[in-house]
Formats: C-alpha cells, structure tokens, sequence
C-alpha cells in the first residue's frame, strides 16, 4: 500500500492489516481510486491518513467515531496522520474533549482525545550513555 508508507509516524500495525499478516479492516472513501483510508487492527488500534476532502467519508468517520450506529463493540485507539487532526476537530466540534476532562453528561457521545509521542531509539546514543 504505497500511501501508507509516507505516513511519517510509527505504522507498522497498519501495514501488517493492509499486507495481510493480520486480520483487521480498511476503509476507504473510493474503492475504485482511493485517497483516504482508516485502517483498524484487530486489537483496536486505527490509522487514518490520505485525503481529507471527501464529505461522504468524514460523514460515516464521524458517525463511527461517534457510535452513532452502534457499529463499534469496543474502544479504538485512533492515530491520525497529516490534516486530519484538524478535520476531525471541525467534523466533531464540541463531541471532542481533551482527555481528563470532566466526564460529560449522561447520554452524550464523545471522542477524546489523547496526544501520542512517537519515539525513536538510537543505538549510538544509548551505548555511548551505559559506557559512561
């Protein structure tokens, strides 16, 4: 899958769904030409990256970030990549809460939203640190 590999976050487990090495979901917006995916590995970890620009696709995102179908069975934990973070605050408005908020009031769904540190591990640095 060509457009996942310049997604510049860790996304490893979405490559392992869209190469078949696990069983796991994608989405897109066209199935003819796609430019917007949601990848979702078994475990419920998700990748959404390409195009934000179709509304269709943002439509059902945002009803299924937001269960409005009780579609989903269980918590997913969302990664996006490029514009979408902006795209998901505009499609959610006020259903997107900073995680540790006060709990909303009963009965209305919510999507928060947590931030992700991407590390990377450097085996120079680390020896050049112990042989100190």
């Amino acid at each position: 899958m060509d457009p996942l590999s310049k997604v510049k976050v860790n996304h490893l487990f979405a490559r392992f769904v869209a190469e078949k090495q696990v069983n796991g979901t994608i989405y897109v917006d066209d199935s003819e030409n796609p430019a917007a995916f949601y990848i979702l590995h078994p475990y419920g970890m998700s990748m959404l990256f390409g195009d934000t620009g179709h509304d269709a696709f943002n439509t059902s995102l945002r009803n299924y970030m937001l269960n409005t179908n009780s579609e989903r069975k269980k918590e997913e934990w969302l990664q996006a990549s490029g514009k979408w973070n902006t795209t998901i605050g505009s499609q959610l408005g006020k259903a997107l809460i900073k995680a540790g908020q006060a709990d909303p009031p009963s009965g209305i769904k919510v999507v928060e939203e947590y931030t992700r540190a991407n590390l990377r591990f450097s085996a120079t640095r680390y020896r050049v640190i112990i042989a100190s």
